[in-house]
Formats: structure tokens, sequence, C-alpha cells
């Protein structure tokens, strides 16, 4: 069953997106029928299944698509074909685009909550560092790695390349492990930049929220 429509409601300096409308009620979103939404380029933009939903004034277009039970709202914008999924949550001015991914618990406020560097590695994939929720015991805001169907943390990605379970040759292990190395140094300031923001009380209620 679908849970929204396009309405014949156009963005007003991007006439290419229309404004969404529910059909149904979204309990978990606070979202009602008839209740109007964000704004998409087309329903490939936004799953019509899950609980994932587009608010106020945010921006999904081109071939991005957001899912699962993921939230992008405020004034952000997602473009490209980046992928939104999870219980990711994208607000504020953030901005995802390109060939990003973004998941699991994500907290996108801002644009610096999110890097992205590529073509990286033996496949050419686009690494995606964001800031992460780590759950309710979490003192400060944490990161993952998001590489092609690998996700972790940057710690982990540096000790995945430095093993042998990257399956690479011998022959190509310097070259790719370099492009690795090089994607590590350049978000380790942005992740100690995260790691400095200590979580607030209400930052945990928000997101137990969201785990219910």
């Amino acid at each position: 069953a679908r849970k929204y429509e396009l309405t014949d409601q156009h963005h007003p300096s991007a006439s290419w997106l229309r404004r969404i409308r529910a059909l149904v009620d979204i309990p978990r979103v606070g979202v009602r029928a008839g209740d109007l939404g964000g704004w998409v380029e087309s329903e490939a933009c936004l799953a019509q299944s899950g609980d994932a939903w587009v608010s106020g004034d945010a921006l999904v277009s081109g071939d991005a698509r957001v899912s699962g039970d993921a939230r992008v709202s405020g004034a952000a914008w997602v473009s490209g074909d980046a992928r939104v999924s999870g219980d990711a949550r994208v607000s504020g001015d953030a901005q995802v685009s390109g060939d990003a991914q973004v998941s699991g618990s994500a907290d996108l406020r801002q644009r610096r909550h999110v890097l992205t560097v590529g073509p990286v590695g033996s496949k050419g994939r686009t690494v995606t560092i964001h800031r992460h929720y780590d759950g309710p015991e979490s003192t400060h805001w944490g990161n993952l790695v998001v590489a092609g169907c690998w996700s972790g943390t940057l710690d982990a990605l540096a000790a995945r390349i430095a093993g042998e379970e990257h399956g690479w040759s011998a022959d190509d292990a310097y070259r790719y492990r370099a492009d690795y190395e090089a994607v590590i140094a350049l978000a380790r300031p942005r992740v100690a930049e995260w790691a400095a923001e200590p979580l607030t009380a209400a930052d945990h209620a928000r997101w137990a929220v969201v785990s219910a």
C-alpha cells in the first residue's frame, strides 16, 4: 500500500520537486493522513514501505533514495545517488550527496557531519564517514564508515586494511592500502571533532524514542 502521494505543489525555486502528502497515518513519525511532508523529485526518492519520511523544507532529488525508518527534515538536502536508510536522521542544513551511504543510527545536523571520498580501493568505491549515535551507554558521538557492503568504525577500518582480511593480492595490497590510509588520515580530524562533543540528555531522549 502507498503511504504518500505527490501533490501538485511545486517547489518555488526547484520546479521539478513536488511536495508529498501522507495517504495513511504513520504513528512512529507523528504523521496523519493528509499531512504535508517535504519535497521529492519522484516516488523513487522515498520508499513507500517502512516509516521513512521527508518533512519540513527538506529536499530529496535526483536518484537519491530514503528508506527503512530514516527521516530527512529541516532544510536538509539528499541528492545525486545518495542512500539514506536504517534509523538515520538527517536534519538542519545537512547535505548528503553523490554516492554517499548514510545508515545505522546516523545523526547528521550539519554539513560537517558527513564526509565522502572516492573512488577508493579495488572496487573504486565511495567511502562514507558520518556521525553516529552509539547507544544509551555512550557519552560522546561516534562514527560509522560505510564502504560498499562493509561498515564499521574508522578504527575498525584501520585494523581491517592492516591485516589480511581485505582479500587483496600482494601486488595490489600496497596501492589499495595507501588509498584507505589516505581516507583514514583525512577523516581522523572530523571524527575527533564529533567525539569532542558530549551527548546530552536531550540527545539520548530523542534516540530512545527512535529505538522504542
